[in-house]
């Protein structure tokens, strides 16, 4: 991560003041992606969407559970052997949810959606529709 995406996934976690955004966490709810019981927030969805990239490339996109995309690098660390792993941005545009994205090369697609399809990963077309 670069210091400015650095800072942005600290805002998320740990805005200043201390606390997260109730209108962050409900937005996020309203796509189906979190839901509130009683005081805490439980992660009910991750989604994914692959969007092409230059040179061979792809971008995969994720919103969810982060501990399913530890497992994923974990996973894709010798997939094929002597790739480097792709750094993780936070992507946060105007007036959209905060995602993660992280640019992958197009031989590793198949083996990336296996693995998130089988850990519950959804696959859309949009991350937000």
């Amino acid at each position: 991560m670069r210091w400015n995406d650095l800072l942005l996934a600290k805002d998320a976690v740990m805005p200043d003041p201390p606390g997260l955004s109730a209108y962050l966490l409900r937005k996020y709810a309203h796509y189906g992606l979190l839901e509130q019981r009683g005081v805490r927030w439980v992660i009910t969805e991750s989604r994914a969407a692959f969007e092409p990239a230059v040179g061979g490339e792809c971008n995969l996109l994720f919103c969810g559970n982060p501990t399913v995309l530890w497992s994923l690098f974990r996973y894709m660390s010798d997939k094929p052997p002597g790739l480097p792993l792709p750094i993780v941005e936070v992507i946060n545009r105007r007036r959209e949810l905060p995602f993660l994205s992280m640019r992958w090369k197009e031989e590793q697609k198949a083996p990336i959606e296996k693995y998130l399809k089988n850990h519950a990963v959804n696959f859309v077309s949009d991350l937000w529709s």
